[in-house]
C-alpha cells in the first residue's frame, strides 16, 4: 500500500482536465521565495501529480477509505513530438533596439563594436525576438530547424532578469487578442519535445570541433562577444540533460557552469558519455556570488575596461 497522499486534484489551481500541466505547490510554494513558480507536475490520465520541490504527491481522488492505490496507467498510442510552428514565431517582433536585452547589453560595448554592429549579429544570429511588454524570446532551434521552444525573459535597465515563462504558455493567455490560428497549442502542451539547447541550431554548419556550453540563454549571447566559437545553453540548472546535450555528441566542450551549479554538473557529466568536456572553474582567485556566472565576469570586466579609456580621455 502507498503513503497517504498529500493533496487532492482539487487543491491545485488547474486549467486544464486532460493531458499534461504544471502549477504551484500547494504544501510549499506559500513558504518559499518564488510562490508562483509551477513546481508542480499534474498527469490528467493517470490521476497523478508530484512536486518536484518538496517531494510531496497528489491524487485526483481518493480510495478505500482514505488509502490510496496508485491509478492503473493506461497507455495511450504514443505521438509525435510537436513543435512550435515557426511562422507563429516570426510573427513576432525582431526590432533589436526595442529589445531591453539589447538596449542593456549596449552599454558595455566599444565604440569599434557599435561601429561593426557586433551585438546586432549576435541578436539576428540566434534569432532573438521580441514580444508584448518588452518581453525577450529565445528560440530554441534544432539543427533540423525545428522550434522546440521558446523562453520568453523581462530584463531591467541593467539587464537583470524580472521574470521568466514560455513563449507557448504567454499565447495560452493571449490567444484571442490578434485573431491568430493557435490550434497547434493544445497538441503541443501534450506531446511537446524536449527543449534541446539554446543555440542549437548554430552547429548545423559548424565544421570545428569545439563548443562553449552555459546554462542561461543571455550567458550565451554575452559569451559571444567573447568566443569565436558557437555558445550553445540549456536555459537553466536543472536543463543539463543527456537529451537535451544529445546534439553535443562528438564535440570538444568546455562547460562554463554558474557558481551554483558547477558541483551538481560536474557529477552529471560524467554519467552522459555523448562528448569528451572540460569543466572551465573560471571563479578560480575571483570573489564571485553565490549565483554568480560567467557573463557576470566579462560585463564586469568590459565596464571596468570602458571606465578606464574614460579616464584616460
Amino acid at each position: 500500500m502507498n503513503p497517504r497522499p498529500s493533496f487532492l486534484f482539487s487543491d491545485l489551481n488547474l486549467r486544464k482536465t486532460t493531458g499534461k500541466e504544471n502549477t504551484t505547490c500547494p504544501i510549499c510554494s506559500n513558504e518559499r521565495g518564488k510562490q508562483k513558480h509551477p513546481c508542480v507536475s499534474v498527469d490528467h490520465e493517470t490521476g497523478y501529480a508530484k512536486c518536484h520541490h518538496c517531494g510531496s504527491y497528489g491524487v485526483r481522488k481518493m480510495y478505500k477509505k482514505g488509502s490510496f492505490t496508485k491509478p492503473t496507467y493506461r497507455p495511450k498510442k504514443k505521438l509525435s513530438d510537436a513543435f512550435i510552428p515557426m511562422d507563429c514565431f516570426n510573427r513576432c517582433d525582431n526590432h533589436l533596439h526595442s529589445n531591453s536585452l539589447y538596449k542593456a547589453l549596449s552599454n558595455y560595448l566599444t565604440d569599434k563594436e557599435r561601429e561593426s554592429r557586433v551585438l546586432d549579429k549576435i541578436f539576428k544570429r540566434y534569432r532573438i525576438r521580441r514580444y508584448i511588454g518588452g518581453t525577450t524570446l529565445f528560440p530554441l532551434i534544432d539543427t533540423k530547424g525545428r522550434l522546440r521552444a521558446v523562453q520568453a525573459k523581462g530584463f531591467n535597465e541593467q539587464g537583470k532578469t524580472r521574470y521568466t515563462s514560455y513563449f507557448h504558455g504567454m499565447l495560452a493567455l493571449n490567444d484571442e487578442v490578434d485573431g491568430y490560428d493557435y490550434g497547434w497549442l493544445k497538441k503541443y502542451e501534450d506531446n511537446k519535445a524536449s527543449s534541446g539547447l539554446f543555440g542549437g541550431h548554430l552547429l548545423k554548419d559548424y565544421n570545428g570541433r569545439l563548443v562553449h556550453l552555459v546554462e542561461d540563454a543571455k550567458t550565451a549571447v554575452v559569451a559571444s562577444l567573447v568566443f569565436k566559437e558557437p555558445v550553445v545553453s540549456v536555459m537553466s540548472i536543472h536543463g543539463l540533460t543527456w537529451e537535451n546535450c544529445k546534439e553535443l555528441k562528438g564535440y570538444m566542450v568546455k562547460v562554463w557552469a554558474d557558481v551554483d551549479a558547477f558541483q551538481e554538473w560536474s557529477e552529471k557529466l560524467k554519467s552522459f558519455r555523448l562528448f569528451e568536456y572540460e569543466m572551465v572553474d573560471w571563479m578560480k582567485g575571483r570573489k564571485v556570488g553565490k549565483k554568480d556566472d560567467i557573463a557576470d565576469h566579462i560585463l564586469l570586466k568590459r565596464k571596468q575596461e570602458l571606465s578606464l579609456r574614460e579616464m584616460k580621455v
